[in-house]
């Protein structure tokens, strides 16, 4: 039975195992694993299932007459790390421009030569002599590996031997082959690191991350021009490619050997669906439901309310905007929503899920982006973070203080912080609003991470500059997780969405305001009058999780102001019944208005103060004037607040 939620094509190791899977088959899929496909590089990012199509690709293949390297396992694999590079190889390989690439070849033209049995050992020098007369040195990786340590005099007699040699022997092969490389990211990953020198490995150079990868799709173009009979099939991360693209002075007649993986919203639906069809039943809410999202969360469950705006999401639109848009990332949250019994599947158990796996793909999107950049210290930079949007004014804020606390390591720039931010936003973790291209309005926009780049010396990095910021949601999850006060001031206006609708503060807000019925009978009570106060103001409290402003009225009574009509209703519907519920038996009555008030804040107090009297003095007059259990408010903020779609008892008042 095929395995649902599958996170890593590595455990695919042989094409039985394949056979029990399924892959979407888009239309560009489909062109890349058709028999006559010019396409033999997949270009995505990580995470986004390259591995796996290239293994779907060579079971296409098999029984078709092919010559399949390597023989005993479905990909070309990195063989473990490289050694230390010394100077005088630092300096050939960075001056030499064609290294990478002619390493390539020289590797990929000696494996098919040895795989055909074509015997010309004696015409060669070593180190390709060697090579071919070593049993053990079969695949181009391993042999990629063996010679890239050679010294530049060893690499230049490889090259004259490549040349007068191995590729016009490469060119008579006339039998169909396909070769399949792979994992070339994770063989030069400590290239990565922003050391002078690796513990293990030497001195890094972050180039040759890239330039490895580019070197193997030149490759492919040289050879696949000298022999059409040879197919090469290999992977390389988008980044690579995005940093390097402007340097290819031959990128228009690479591009036709590219498959630039990418998955829409219908794409990745239809992934994440395929996972719930071969779902055991007993990991299922409903298994015979029609409705495939429905079996997984069930019919209750398929839309779920924001906890801070109010409103109503489908629930897959909440399930993807919580990854960064890669298969992958599906497969590590429906894991995690597969995970929970069936029967205490609940929109509170999903939304625990999803954030938990959302913090997760949050911690590991920033050890995958943290070498491409210059990256900062996260446990000051995150701590300075307080709500999913930040505006202008307190992000200089944040960057100020940053720049006072940065330690030396991760002073890059005049402005660490500004650098920090920047690294946020190139990486998609931050984003802003920005005009939609065609029509009026604002869309949210983060980059996405089949766009973004991989070099961390190409720009300077720095936030461009906006009204308000943007925290991606698997970036505030990973916050959240971590401590960090992200939640102090979540928005109450827009669900972070890539790609959504951005809505500007208008200046509306609900204002409601409250007190305790019957307060002098508690007066009276030196036990519950002792505890009112105490017991009253924790009550509040705990209600008031989002509210932007709220404040004690008198003894007896508060306000709470904000631009969410749901998160008020929320806080005065759990006060009421926790007053109503405990010692003091307690009823409240509210009143409530709807209407322009400017909630200010002092940036560096972080002190807020009301700017109109009006909503005020209305929500306190219908307060005054309502019974005990009872709200009154204006017809108009009635049909304000019908657009939640909540259902508490209220009584309108003209």
């Amino acid at each position: 039975m095929p395995t649902p939620w599958v996170e890593d094509a590595f455990q695919y190791k042989e094409i039985k195992d394949l056979s029990g899977s399924s892959i979407l088959k888009t239309s560009d899929v489909s062109s890349f694993l058709a028999r006559d496909s010019a396409r033999t590089v997949v270009a995505g990012p990580k995470g986004s299932g390259k591995t796996l199509l290239i293994k779907f690709k060579r079971k296409s293949l098999e029984n078709l007459g092919y010559k399949l390297l390597p023989e005993n396992q479905l990909l070309d694999v990195a063989p473990g790390k490289p050694l230390a590079f010394d100077d005088g190889q630092l300096d050939y390989i960075r001056q030499h421009k064609e290294f990478w690439s002619i390493l390539w070849q020289i590797a990929i033209c000696i494996a098919v030569i040895k795989a055909h049995n074509i015997n010309e050992n004696e015409r060669f020098d070593s180190p390709l002599r060697y090579i071919l007369e070593n049993p053990y040195l079969k695949t181009p990786f391993q042999i990629f590996a063996n010679l890239l340590h050679s010294t530049p005099q060893l690499f230049f007699a490889s090259m004259q031997d490549f040349n007068a040699i191995a590729l016009p022997i490469f060119a008579t092969v006339h039998a169909q082959t396909a070769v399949f490389i792979d994992n070339i990211d994770e063989f030069f990953d400590q290239h990565l690191e922003h050391k002078g020198r690796h513990t293990i490995h030497g001195q890094m150079i972050h180039d040759f991350w890239h330039h490895a990868q580019i070197g193997l799709l030149l490759a492919v173009r040289s050879l696949s021009a000298q022999n059409p009979h040879v197919k090469i099939f290999t992977s390389i991360r988008i980044e690579a490619y995005n940093t390097c693209k402007e340097q290819l002075v031959d990128l228009a007649n690479l591009k036709p050997y590219i498959l630039f993986l990418r998955f829409d919203k219908d794409d990745l639906r239809r992934i994440f669906e395929q996972n719930i069809s071969i779902e055991r039943a007993s990991q299922l809410v409903e298994p015979k439901s029609e409705n495939l999202l429905a079996r997984l969360f069930g019919s209750d469950n398929l839309h779920i309310r924001h906890t801070y705006t109010g409103r109503l999401e489908p629930i897959f639109d909440y399930v993807l905007r919580h990854t960064r848009g890669r298969p992958r990332d599906l497969m590590t949250l429906g894991s995690h929503v597969a995970h929970v019994p069936a029967e205490m599947r609940n929109t509170q158990t999903i939304r625990d899920a999803v954030n938990e796996a959302a913090a997760e793909l949050g911690q590991t999107f920033l050890v995958e982006s943290r070498p491409h950049y210059r990256w900062f210290d996260e446990d000051i930079l995150f701590n300075l973070i307080k709500s999913n949007v930040i505006s202008n004014e307190q992000v200089r804020k944040l960057v100020r203080h940053y720049d006072e606390s940065c330690p030396n390591e991760y002073r890059h720039s005049d402005s660490p912080g500004d650098a920090a931010l920047g690294d946020l936003y190139e990486c998609g973790l931050i984003g802003l609003p920005m005009p939609r291209p065609t029509t009026p309005g604002m869309l949210q926009h983060l980059e996405s991470v089949y766009d973004i780049s991989g070099n961390a010396t190409k720009r300077a990095n720095y936030l461009p500059d906006a009204k308000y910021y943007l925290i991606h949601p698997i970036l505030g999850s990973y916050l959240l997780r971590s401590g960090a006060p992200v939640r102090d001031s979540v928005d109450s206006l827009n669900i972070i969405n890539p790609l959504s609708d951005w809505i500007e503060d208008d200046g509306m807000r609900y204002v409601l305001q409250a007190d305790v019925c019957d307060y002098t009978r508690i007066m009276e009570n030196p036990t519950l009058k002792e505890a009112f106060r105490k017991s009253f103001e924790g009550i509040i409290s705990r209600a008031r999780d989002g509210i932007a402003y709220w404040e004690p009225v008198g003894g007896d009574g508060f306000l709470l102001a904000d631009r969410s009509g749901y998160l008020v209703m929320r806080a005065a519907a759990q006060i009421a019944k926790e007053m109503r519920n405990s010692i003091f038996n307690a009823e409240l009555r509210f009143g409530m208005d709807y209407g322009l008030l400017r909630i200010e804040e002092d940036i560096e107090t972080g002190e807020k103060v009301l700017s109109n009297d009006i909503p005020l003095q209305r929500s306190r007059r219908l307060q005054e004037a309502s019974a005990p259990g009872q709200l009154l408010l204006p017809s108009y903020a009635l049909t304000a607040l019908q657009s939640y779609e909540i259902d508490l008892p209220i009584q309108q008042v003209d």
